[in-house]
């Protein structure tokens, strides 16, 4: 499925690695922006996301937060 998500932020907790990391692919895919938030634990993890998502041409950030408090 195809949603046109250009100019567009998507904020995904937990994408270092497992569901969020294959929920940020998709996002990127359909055009969105995608901030990849994880724990200072996945920093490794989530740099390499970023990496995957910037080379092909999409946009993506890491965001080192504990969001589950």
């Amino acid at each position: 499925m195809k949603v046109d998500l250009k100019n567009k932020v998507a904020i995904i907790t937990g994408a270092a690695s497992g569901i969020g990391r294959g929920i940020a692919f998709i996002f990127a895919e359909n055009g969105a922006a995608v901030v990849i938030n994880g724990i200072s634990e996945d920093e490794a993890r989530g740099n390499k996301v970023v990496e995957e998502r910037v080379s092909p041409g999409g946009r993506a950030i890491l965001m080192k937060s504990n969001v589950g408090g």
